[in-house]
């Protein structure tokens, strides 16, 4: 056995330099209670070098410092740094080390963490659990489960890891990694605080007879004082054919033994169901695991899935599935052994706050543990803002670097031999007549003619002659160009395909494909997703593949943070072609553009767009402000903001809260009575569905007639002010109608010729239509006229148009490119356009389901109804307020008051239009919740020239320290969201070169918030600036403080707050 071990030692003393600077570990604890936590940071190796010399003291709020046991592990990527905080730490806990150089003065391990190997097995232990590794064969997997704490055991646990897919003949092959004779497990790292154990295996009894040679590297680490083992997976192959199914950490027992599955983070319990009972699966969006009584076993990180094998296969917890496709895929995922407990325990454990946040700050400067190397290569791009490095053409041009010259020119993208960190294309045969297509890709590593660099002024085109696809040699030439002009410009990539084949036609591009753009699990990454548009994944690891325009992916850019350096990636893509965005697991990302005619055979060409790459100093909101400055010149911003333009609805605009009320028209009149009495200042909306006499999710586009009465109610509501907005989709045709017959020739086509079917939970099926036929267009637009006409509504709501991915159409018939293109949008634009056009001639508003961006010409408002999530940042608003209205922000009865004002604030902050609750929202149990909602909406209608007609231009960071609340949502699924108990923002008049600083305490005690203001970096005037306090009563003025720290004081509970400052000059204070 091989253990490499460094135990720290050393003397308190007076803080010395080490690394050339003196560095401080923040460590703050999570929501949880802990006992002798852990901790990991990664280092450089330079740090790790000097811990020969030096080691971490505890830093004591008295100024005493005390030695604390540590480990360097570096068997891995990159050294680790492991030391234990001893005893007790609270929640929110802040605790304080410093590494230091000093004599030597010994720290008690207190590890009670075990290895050993007594020659056929690798027997792991600490105060939960006691394990065993088999050294040869069984893929090396943990067995021989005992539950120290109970002191029962579990031998029959087992992992049933796997990949499936089709052989030559059709038939389902399965090949499992317990299987594997070959494998082999050793003990790379061992000291008391932790140990790692690395096992290879294969899959299949032999590793080299499977198929493509799957191979694993599986990293099993142990932790002393935790119930839980980290364990990371890569893994490789030789071939290109997909594995349609990988699975991961499948833990498995054949019989029942535990009685209930937990899941997380917000603990759900099923209960296993008796045998002969349909099986059935159950999710946790972090967690799972089987318990009993006294013990558990679980999988979690990222999410898990559990299988009530009451019926079929086996009982399971599964951490992770994905399909295989290239030469490499890794997983990260954590195991539990240990006591049973309520959800608290397991989330503590394995849940969003495993792990204490840590922060480091080198010479008083934030500072990223990063190897200061700068990339090789042959050829190099470089300004004031970027450095861009490329190797030879041996292979293939990889991009092997990326540095921000803006912040300290720290390095992202690092390519990894032999994988193709370029670009890679994927060709298709057209479909035969079982609907089967043959594909074949190719790369940027890929054997070619010749592959040579042409050298122009300030920009490289790379280009590869003769390569090769199936039976077709030198069918095929690729360039891609990379620009970069002086100063602190952005790069330029584009790509072009030429095409010689007779068989195969380009069916997708990747381009670029930047390997590990950042260490996985060190850099941020704001990906493209959620009800906001972005997700803030700090220290990613995991992976995101989603189709543009959709909910999934409602913009072309995504931007990786390493400290204040950031780079920014986006498809400057103004016809908003079909697309995906992707980031793996190793955090390389890609843009993925199907190909026009896509298939069909000599079919060639490439994206007609670039994508973009630069660099920033700060943080997401730099990248968000890079791509509104190129977002607000596109199609579907040119009209112009919404307070300029004629045709946008003034009702919208003066709209304060929103119903979702459905039936018939009593109950909906009745409802929208009560809640006019409960918002009486303001006007209100109603979004009603089930308006028509066809049930929903069936019959679709049949929606008249009305329900009886409908008309009458509308008109109604209209005439007390209220704005009517029935429910429509505007994508699905209902198959299983006679008039689907006349429909068919619009649908979307397959390549096989066959329409696209989707179900819902009418369980009818449902087809997609393609937005770029005339018959699908005027169906839409007959169906607007006539809710108009007959109906007399004021708004309409277009269900699904902002939600859906494009469904690439092969019909020759519609005369658009087949599969890729812009046809999808431009469709659906040509289809709005005449019913805006006569909507805003009444003073209709029009919206559509979430917030994919291209539509917002056409579309008045987005619905952004998916469920908040603590990641979520308002990247949309960021981007696109003062153009568009988001609206709705619906919760669940029973989340508790503060758990319903943190959500309601947080939406308000971001500028949404609130409401969108049933009609719990107005029962008298529910009154606080009301009147907080209420406060919102009117402070959000006196700051509308801010916060409707503005932008968002940045978060307020407060100067004081701000507590976190944790809040359990239960809208679609419970779970937990960790955020300040007052937050704030910062918004901007574009028109009158004002701002309005918004401040809420989400809470029922007093809070205090501190901020300081430089409104010389957003507005054009010099001063002197005046603060005033607005709310919905009028303006008042208020004292500047000198040294611009403004501050709110204490806070009252739930209480809302706007100061304006503007300079002095008449008409400033004018809101409206």
């Amino acid at each position: 056995m091989r253990s490499c071990v460094a135990v720290g030692w050393f003397m308190v003393g007076v803080a010395v330099q080490a690394m050339a600077g003196t560095l401080t570990v923040s460590v703050r604890n999570g929501a949880h209670a802990r006992e002798n936590v852990i901790v990991a940071q990664r280092m450089t190796h330079e740090w790790a070098a000097s811990a020969a010399t030096a080691g971490l003291a505890e830093r004591h709020p008295d100024g005493r410092f005390s030695p604390v046991p540590f480990a360097v592990d570096n068997t891995g990527e990159a050294p680790v740094l492991v030391w234990q905080m001893p005893g007790a730490t609270a929640p929110d806990a802040v605790r304080r080390f410093e590494w230091r150089a000093d004599h030597m003065l010994r720290a008690a391990p207190g590890g009670d963490l075990t290895v050993s190997v007594d020659g056929s097995r690798i027997l792991v232990a600490n105060g939960y659990f006691r394990l065993a590794h088999p050294v040869r064969g069984r893929g090396g997997f943990p067995q021989d489960i005992e539950y120290v704490r109970s002191g029962h055991a579990d031998p029959e646990l087992y992992f049933l890891d796997r990949i499936v897919r089709k052989d030559a003949d059709g038939r389902v092959m399965q090949v499992c990694a317990n299987a594997c004779e070959d494998a082999a497990a050793r003990v790379v790292f061992a000291s008391p605080l932790r140990v790692v154990v690395e096992v290879w295996t294969g899959f299949g009894p032999r590793a080299a007879e499977t198929p493509g040679q799957p191979r694993a590297v599986y990293r099993y680490t142990y932790s002393a004082h935790s119930p839980v083992v980290q364990v990371d997976a890569r893994y490789l192959r030789t071939d290109d054919g997909p594995w349609r199914e990988l699975h991961f950490l499948h833990l498995s027992r054949k019989e029942a033994r535990y009685a209930r599955f937990v899941t997380g983070d917000a603990g759900g319990t099923h209960v296993l169901q008796p045998k002969g009972t349909r099986s059935r699966a159950v999710n946790g969006p972090q967690w799972a695991v089987m318990a009993d009584a006294a013990d558990a076993c679980g999988a979690g990180f990222e999410g898990a899935v559990c299988w009530d094998a009451s019926d079929e296969f086996v009982y399971y917890i599964r951490s992770g599935h994905m399909t295989w496709m290239g030469p490499e895929a890794r997983f990260e995922g954590g195991l539990y052994f240990g006591p049973a407990g309520d959800a608290a325990w397991y989330s503590q454990w394995l849940g969003r706050e495993r792990a204490p946040e840590v922060s480091l700050v080198k010479d008083g400067r934030p500072w990223v543990p990063l190897e200061r190397d700068a990339p090789d290569g042959a050829y190099r791009l470089e300004n004031a803002a970027l450095r861009v490095a490329f190797a030879g053409a041996e292979q293939g041009f990889d991009c092997t670097g990326i540095e921000n010259r803006l912040a300290d020119d720290i390095r992202f993208v690092r390519a990894r031999d032999p994988l193709p960190g370029l670009w890679s294309l994927t060709f298709k045969t057209p479909a035969d007549a079982a609907g089967q297509q043959e594909t074949a890709l190719l790369s940027n590593r890929s054997p070619a003619v010749q592959r040579r660099c042409v050298v122009k002024r300030r920009r490289l085109e790379f280009v590869w002659e003769g390569l090769d696809l199936p039976n077709e040699p030198g069918a095929v030439d690729v360039r891609a160009d990379v620009s970069l002009d002086a100063g602190e410009s952005a790069s330029a990539w584009r790509i072009r395909v030429t095409n010689r084949s007779r068989r195969f036609g380009l069916w997708e591009t990747a381009y670029p494909l930047l390997n590990g753009v950042v260490p996985p699990g060190v850099g941020d990454v704001l990906l493209p997703h959620g009800n906001w548009g972005g997700r803030l994944m700090r220290q990613h690891r995991g992976r995101f593949d989603a189709p543009y325009p959709s909910a999934r992916c409602p913009l072309q850019m995504m931007a990786f943070q390493l400290g204040e350096a950031g780079l920014y990636l986006a498809a400057h893509d103004g016809a908003a072609t079909a697309k995906r965005l992707s980031v793996s697991a190793a955090q390389d990302a890609a843009f993925h553009t199907l190909a026009e005619q896509a298939g069909v055979p000599g079919a060639e060409g490439a994206p007609a767009y670039p994508v973009v790459v630069a660099a920033y100093r700060g943080d997401w909101w730099q990248a968000a402000r890079r791509y509104r400055d190129w977002a607000t010149r596109q199609a579907w911003t040119a009209k112009g903001p919404i307070a300029a333009r004629e045709d946008f609805p003034s009702r919208l605009k003066d709209l304060g809260f929103w119903m979702i009320l459905g039936g018939v028209p009593a109950s909906v009149t009745n409802n929208m009575a009560l809640a006019a009495r409960l918002f009486p200042d303001m006007p209100i909306g109603v979004h009603w569905y089930n308006w028509h006499q066809i049930p929903f999710d069936h019959t679709y586009p049949e929606y008249f007639p009305a329900k009886p009465g409908m008309a009458e109610a509308t008109r109604a509501m209209t005439a007390s002010g209220q704005t009517v907005m029935p429910y429509i989709n505007a994508r699905l045709w209902d198959e299983e109608i006679p008039s689907f017959a006349a429909g068919f020739p619009a649908a979307a086509k397959q390549p096989s010729g066959t329409n696209y079917v989707e179900i819902y939970g009418s369980k009818r099926r449902l087809v997609p239509m393609c937005a770029a036929t005339p018959l699908w267009q005027s169906k839409v637009q007959e169906i607007c006229l006539r809710l108009m006409d007959e109906c007399g509504v004021n708004a309409i709501y277009l269900d699904q148009i902002g939600a859906a991915k494009p469904a690439p159409c092969y019909d020759p018939a519609h005369g658009h490119p087949l599969g890729g293109g812009g046809h999808w949008t431009a469709g659906y634009r040509k289809m709005m356009t005449p019913v805006k056009r006569e909507a805003a001639r009444r003073n209709v508003v029009l919206t559509t389901e979430n917030t994919a961006e291209p539509y917002m010409d056409t579309i008045d408002a987005y619905l952004a109804w998916n469920p908040r999530e603590q990641q979520d940042v308002p990247l949309l608003p960021a981007v696109y307020s003062g153009y568009t209205v988001y609206f709705t922000s619906p919760q669940a009865a029973q989340d508790s008051l503060d758990a319903f004002c943190a959500a309601q604030a947080r939406d308000f902050l971001w500028g949404c239009q609130l409401g969108w609750n049933g009609e719990w929202i107005l029962q008298p149990q529910h009154l606080e919740k009301q009147q907080f909602q209420r406060e919102l909406c009117r402070y959000r209608l006196a700051a509308r020239a801010f916060m409707v007609d503005g932008q968002l231009v940045d978060e307020l960071r407060p100067l004081n320290e701000v507590p976190l609340v944790t809040h359990l949502w239960h809208r679609t699924h419970p779970h937990t969201a960790r955020l300040p108990a007052v937050m704030g923002t910062l918004w901007r008049d574009v028109s009158r070169e004002r701002l309005a600083l918004a401040v809420v305490n989400t809470t029922g005690v007093a809070q205090t918030f501190d901020v300081r203001v430089e409104p010389e970096r957003w507005l054009k005037g010099r001063g002197p600036w005046h603060l005033y306090d607005l709310t919905p009563s009028g303006t008042h003025p208020l004292r500047m403080p000198e040294d611009r720290r403004v501050r709110f004081g204490d806070l009252a509970p739930r209480e809302i707050r706007v100061f304006m400052l503007a300079p002095q000059a008449a008409g400033w204070l004018g809101l409206h």
